[in-house]
């Protein structure tokens, strides 16, 4: 592996009678010191409901300030489960849906878990909430077929009829 920390040294040897002298190169490799750290702790993202699949979500953002093969990030998500509705870019960060995702089956936001790791194996870890945002795609519908009130003939101007 090649380092950008190279030093020179210049050896000499005598014995009273010969003497020798040579140059000898020396490579300092890089070492894991760090580990990768995400720009934010938490990060917060919006994405409509039934946008098609491969919809941009967010990007995150991990740094690791060693050199070399130590310094390269790749990101992946924790759970299983969000491999279901969401990938991230392994080198890139940005996360983005693997379908179209629905309101009225995640009202919540759906959290997800990202890991950075880095090329000696240290990794950091940052949370992504992100909101099903609502698309009016559902009809209204009656819990029952049919329904019965009573008004007061003295009854004011909204009052309230049924529950």
């Amino acid at each position: 592996m090649r380092s950008r920390y190279v030093h020179h040294l210049n050896v000499s040897v005598n014995d009273g009678v010969f003497s020798a002298r040579t140059r000898v190169m020396i490579h300092v490799q890089p070492a894991n010191n760090h580990s990768p750290t995400f720009k934010k702790s938490d990060y917060v993202a919006s994405v409509r409901e039934n946008l098609p699949a491969n919809s941009y979500v967010t990007t995150v953002l991990a740094v690791d300030l060693d050199s070399g093969k130590y310094g390269n990030v790749t990101y992946s998500l924790q759970s299983e489960e969000d491999h279901d509705y969401f990938a991230i870019g392994r080198t890139t960060g940005v996360i983005h849906t693997r379908k179209p995702l629905d309101r009225e089956v995640s009202p919540g936001p759906l959290h997800l878990t990202v890991a950075a790791e880095d090329g000696g194996g240290r990794r950091g870890f940052t949370y992504v909430a992100v909101t099903v945002a609502d698309d009016n795609d559902n009809a209204p519908v009656f819990d029952a077929p049919r329904y019965r009130a009573f008004v007061a003939a003295n009854s004011t101007a909204g009052t309230l009829l049924l529950v």
